[in-house]
């Protein structure tokens, strides 16, 4: 069996940030959307002998701080190694990012679960390399092998590949949830690729960025259905797929620059003034 995922220093993706919602065909291959949950991010190795190791961002190791998880997580097939978080749930499925920092017998006694939150595959059963395989690849290995474990303390990520749906969760998640990352579903898990990844802060559920929040109080009389009604965040997200050859940070950094010509500019979205030759 090669360990080459398994034993090798391997940086993780991260989401770059945007304004809006990207379209269900505005990232490669289609977009995939999934809840952004508040935790800690952790990878999880399946070695031999019934063990998995927790490692975090910078490469240390969780296991003693979760062993509950890492017990769950010895369950899935040898060699794998899976991206995801560590979460703290609350009975009614909020989150609380705080209580990571307490012992877990603290956790516990405040009726919080810990639960490892999986949402993309690096190595499949028997330690093959999956980075360069698609995410819609890589999803389904992970779907397969966490249908069984539904229920338990390893869990898949919520996502949808609809946009409207991934819209009245942003306008319906509990604490604990930032927001949706999405995915470019033709993507490879290339940590250098940052347009493969993208995150949506619940605050740009109207359009808006939280770069710009400082121009939001000219608006302060539109009422929140108004703002996020489905024809305004869909023109928004018509009018992100329409600039496919902005770069995340360009994008954003134009945003800003721009200001309240820009917030204008959203406002305009209904009679279609900003979206000439958009379909």
């Amino acid at each position: 069996m090669e360990w080459t995922v398994a034993d090798e220093p391997v940086a993780l993706m991260q989401p770059t940030a945007v304004p809006v919602m990207p379209g269900e065909r505005a990232l490669r291959g289609g977009s995939r959307y999934e809840v952004k949950v508040d935790g800690w991010r952790a990878r999880a190795v399946i070695r031999p002998g019934g063990r998995a190791e927790l490692r975090s961002r910078r490469g240390t190791s969780l296991d003693g701080r979760f062993p509950e998880l890492a017990i769950a997580l010895a369950g899935l097939p040898l060699g794998m190694v899976l991206d995801g978080e560590i979460v703290a749930a609350h009975p009614d499925g909020s989150l609380d990012f705080l209580a990571l920092q307490r012992s877990r017998q603290a956790r516990a006694a405040a009726g919080l679960t810990d639960l490892y939150i999986a949402f993309d595959v690096l190595a499949g059963p028997g330690g093959a390399d999956l980075r360069q395989r698609p995410l819609r690849e890589r999803v389904a290995v992970l779907d397969q092998v966490l249908d069984p474990h539904v229920g338990s303390r390893v869990q898949k990520i919520a996502s949808t590949t609809d946009h409207a749906v991934a819209l009245e969760w942003m306008a319906a998640l509990p604490p604990g949830f930032e927001g949706c990352v999405v995915k470019a579903k033709a993507s490879r898990y290339d940590p250098r690729d940052h347009r493969a990844w993208v995150k949506v802060r619940v605050s740009a559920v109207c359009g808006y960025s939280s770069l710009s929040i400082m121009f939001l109080d000219r608006f302060s009389s539109m009422s929140w259905c108004t703002c996020g009604s489905p024809q305004v965040v869909q023109k928004v997200a018509r009018f992100w797929a329409a600039l496919p050859s902005r770069s995340s940070s360009s994008w954003m950094s134009w945003c800003t620059v721009k200001g309240s010509d820009w917030l204008s500019g959203i406002t305009r979205l209904g009679s279609g003034d900003a979206l000439n030759g958009v379909a």
